[in-house]
């Protein structure tokens, strides 16, 4: 009896994985470029507020990729539970389309280093 439900949670698992690995770059690169972070981080004053603020003279520099992160993992991790519940996901097609999420994460790159370029000036 446990080793069925060992195996049942193994491929739910694997399932998440997966279709997190799939959706997070994309995600992530839709935070940056719309600027949606779940929090801005300032160093200079150890401030921290919710979404999106923009810097001043007063808080110096902001910290986005914090928020970033976050929003992309509280997105990613929804949208992946909700759609191995909502869709019938066979393993076997999950693994092959496990191929591509370095591919998502490649192609992303150039855009993310575009959507960053003003802070080499």
């Amino acid at each position: 009896m446990s080793m069925n439900l060992s195996k049942t949670h193994d491929s739910a698992l694997l399932k998440f994985s997966i279709v997190f690995s799939l959706i997070s770059p994309t995600v992530y690169f839709l935070a940056d470029v719309y600027k949606l972070p779940f929090l801005t981080y300032f160093p200079a004053t150890d401030e921290i507020y919710f979404g999106w603020k923009a810097f001043n003279e007063e808080s110096g520099p902001a910290m986005y990729w914090y928020g970033w992160l976050l929003t992309s993992l509280f997105i990613s991790a929804f949208s992946s539970s909700f759609l191995i519940y909502v869709l019938p996901l066979s393993t076997k097609k999950l693994v092959f389309l496990s191929n591509f999420s370095w591919i998502a994460i490649i192609l992303l790159i150039p855009f993310l280093i575009q959507s960053l370029k003003f802070y080499w000036r």
